[in-house]
């Protein structure tokens, strides 16, 4: 009975040793985090020139496009590539995330660069930033309107002389998008 006792005794000593060091472990990596919090905002000016007059006699005016924030993804990674994070939706993504403290490059974007589509703006935003142990890094981020918007508008009297009007854009690259003399939507290229 004494010897059942005594190796009870030091399993229950070997256990609490146990779990001590798991937790001196834990708290040494809770230790060794940081946080992160991520203001995003989108920015997209482009020039509207009206009539047929060159660029620099048209009335020029500016506007900007607004994209559902919940739309953009955000993608968090090292700079070494050994942590990384991707949420499908900005509001999906948690209001403070915790990681390791290092360097990290943090990019928000609604989607895909097109080479060319119709109606499609692209937005993107990437910035350097740092975590420091044990600190809170607040990064505001703002994505860019990154590809080139193209709306045409024929007058009155140019259709009256031509029966089928259209008129074909190209990035000279590979998109190519063609409006007719009745397109109101705006061309996105690359």
């Amino acid at each position: 009975m004494k010897r059942l006792a005594k190796i009870l005794m030091l399993s229950s000593v070997a256990v609490m040793m146990f779990t001590a060091c798991s937790k001196d472990n834990q708290k040494e990596k809770e230790v060794e985090n940081g946080q992160l919090t991520l203001s995003l905002k989108q920015e997209g000016d482009f020039v509207i020139t009206e009539g047929g007059a060159t660029s620099s006699q048209a009335p020029m005016t500016k506007a900007s496009t607004s994209t559902d924030l919940s739309k953009f993804y955000v993608e968090v990674e090292s700079t070494d590539g050994t942590w990384y994070k991707k949420w499908n939706s900005y509001t999906e993504m948690p209001e403070v995330v915790t990681l390791p403290a290092d360097e990290y490059v943090i990019t928000a974007a609604n989607g895909t660069l097109q080479k060319a589509q119709w109606e499609a703006p692209f937005y993107l935003g990437e910035r350097s930033f740092s975590v420091d142990i044990q600190e809170l890094a607040s990064v505001s981020l703002t994505a860019r309107l990154a590809n080139v918007k193209v709306t045409i508008a024929f007058s009155d009297e140019f259709l009256s002389l031509l029966d089928d009007v259209k008129a074909i854009v190209s990035n000279n690259v590979d998109g190519v998008l063609e409006f007719s003399a009745s397109e109101t939507r705006a061309g996105y290229f690359a």
